[in-house]
């Protein structure tokens, strides 16, 4: 759980602003908001993930790395390759 605080208008004493930029943007009449603490649950709980997905993502970003690393690792080999080459 997490606890937030949240800047709150009663009804009927907001109205829509404009600010320098041409942005609308809703607040309060002055001296009218008032700051309340919220208490929010989790957004998921964690013990809803499927292992496999979970694993499947997890090795695929190997993957990924591994073929940026085998890329870079060709590239300077190729331009080792060309020094040598040209002495």
């Amino acid at each position: 759980m997490a606890t937030v605080s949240v800047f709150t208008c009663p009804t009927g004493q907001q109205y829509t602003a404009t600010d320098s930029y041409g942005n609308t943007y809703a607040s309060c009449t002055v001296g009218q908001g008032v700051w309340e603490q919220v208490t929010l649950e989790e957004p998921f709980d964690p013990s809803t993930l499927n292992s496999a997905e979970l694993s499947g993502s997890f090795f695929s970003g190997f993957i990924v790395l591994g073929t940026g690393l085998a890329i870079v690792w060709a590239a300077r080999q190729v331009i080792n390759a060309i020094r040598v080459a040209l002495r």
